[in-house]
């Protein structure tokens, strides 16, 4: 089933919303690296700055995503990381066209 299901219909349009994508320099840690990302998600006539982080180890000495694991949960944080969270850094994250909280301008 998998992307035939509602929910895997609306995380393959989500996925296909992910655009303008940076990497950050990396972060080594023996034969792992943590790659900063960012990158624009648009949904639902909604649009989100994200950041994430990308896992990386090297194997074979080429460097590649590090979605190892011995837990399908583990395995789906590695998707959620990779994409992120939307950066409310004020660097223009948020959702564009949603109202001001108050107190802020």
């Amino acid at each position: 089933k998998g992307l035939d299901t509602p929910a895997g219909q609306m995380a393959k349009q989500a996925l296909g919303g992910i655009t303008d994508i940076t990497v950050g320099e990396p972060v080594f840690t023996g034969d792992k690296a943590d790659v900063p990302t960012t990158s624009t998600l648009s949904f639902n006539g909604q649009t989100l700055k994200m950041k994430g982080t990308a896992h990386m180890i090297k194997d074979g000495g080429i460097w590649k995503f590090d979605a190892t694991s011995s837990s399908p949960t583990d395995s789906m944080q590695f998707g959620k990381d990779l994409v992120g969270a939307p950066d409310v850094s004020g660097g223009g994250g948020g959702m564009a066209g949603s109202p001001t909280p108050p107190g802020s301008k």
